[in-house]
């Protein structure tokens, strides 16, 4: 996959992420979700559920709806997040 930017807060995460062909989004976040619950729990010294159960995926459909998600991740780092911003699109080449 290809990771863009990113916002930890709390307990949920938000991501810009493309799956590469023949990869599942699911999947993936099965797979960040299970790992890092199991690493941060045991940093923590704790047993249980981490993270939220649900997941939300949007699809982005155009340069200025990434432009929204980008800025709303961005707003995150006010409310104490961990956020880095990392451009998922070469500018000028639309991809």
């Amino acid at each position: 996959y290809r990771l863009g930017s990113f916002a930890i807060a709390g307990n949920h995460v938000h991501v810009l992420v493309v799956p590469l062909p023949g990869h599942d989004l699911s999947r993936i976040t099965h797979s960040w979700k299970s790992y890092t619950a199991k690493e941060i729990n045991k940093m923590l010294g704790r047993i249980g559920q981490f993270w939220q159960a649900e997941s939300f995926d949007h699809l982005v459909r155009s340069a200025a709806h990434l432009e929204r998600f980008e800025h709303y991740i961005e707003q995150h780092v006010h409310q104490g997040a961990v956020v880095e911003r990392r451009p998922l699109m070469n500018a000028g080449s639309g991809s």
